[in-house]
C-alpha cells in the first residue's frame, strides 16, 4: 500500500468496507483537468474543425467545378460522372457541418467516411500513393473522437 501512496494518493482514502454505493461508488477520480487544459484543447480542436472543414469545402468546389484531374479519376472508378457529384456534395456537407457546433461530429464522421472511401478507390482501383486521404482520415477521427467524447461528459 504503500508504494501505492506515492504513485496514486487519492486512494489512501479509499475504504471499500463503508460503502453503501458499494465498490464502484468508493473509486477516487484521479483525472482532473483544469480549466485551462479544457480551454486550449477547444481552442486546439477548433483549429483542426477551421482547416479541415474549408479544406473539404474547397476539394467540394474543384469536384463540382468539374477539373480535368478530377473527371479523369472518376472516370478511372468506372461508375460515371455523377459520383463526383455525391462526393462534392458529402464533401461540401461534411465541411459545413465542421463549422457548425452542433453538427461538427457528425461532420467528421461524414468525412470520415468519404476518407475511408478514397483510400479503398485510391489503393484498389486508381493506384497511388494514399498518404493524404490517410491523414485526413486520421484528423476526421480524431475531431469525431473529441466531440463524441466532449458529449459523453
Amino acid at each position: 500500500m504503500k508504494a501505492l501512496r506515492r504513485f496514486a494518493p487519492a486512494v489512501a482514502h479509499f475504504n471499500p468496507g463503508n460503502s453503501k454505493q458499494g465498490f464502484a461508488g468508493d473509486l477516487p477520480n484521479l483525472y482532473v483537468e483544469d480549466e485551462g487544459h479544457i480551454k486550449a484543447e477547444n481552442k486546439l480542436l477548433w483549429g483542426l474543425q477551421i482547416v479541415i472543414g474549408l479544406y473539404f469545402i474547397g476539394v467540394s468546389g474543384i469536384n463540382f467545378a468539374g477539373t480535368p484531374s478530377m473527371v479523369e479519376q472518376f472516370d478511372k472508378i468506372g461508375i460515371g460522372q455523377w459520383f463526383r457529384y455525391v462526393t462534392a456534395s458529402s464533401q461540401l456537407l461534411g465541411g459545413i457541418a465542421l463549422l457548425t457546433p452542433k453538427y461538427s461530429g457528425y461532420g467528421a464522421v461524414l468525412l470520415a467516411c468519404v476518407m475511408l472511401g478514397a483510400i479503398i478507390v485510391r489503393v484498389a482501383i486508381i493506384g497511388g500513393n494514399p498518404a493524404v486521404a490517410i491523414l485526413l482520415l486520421l484528423v476526421t477521427v480524431f475531431i469525431a473522437w473529441c466531440k463524441i467524447r466532449k458529449e459523453r461528459k
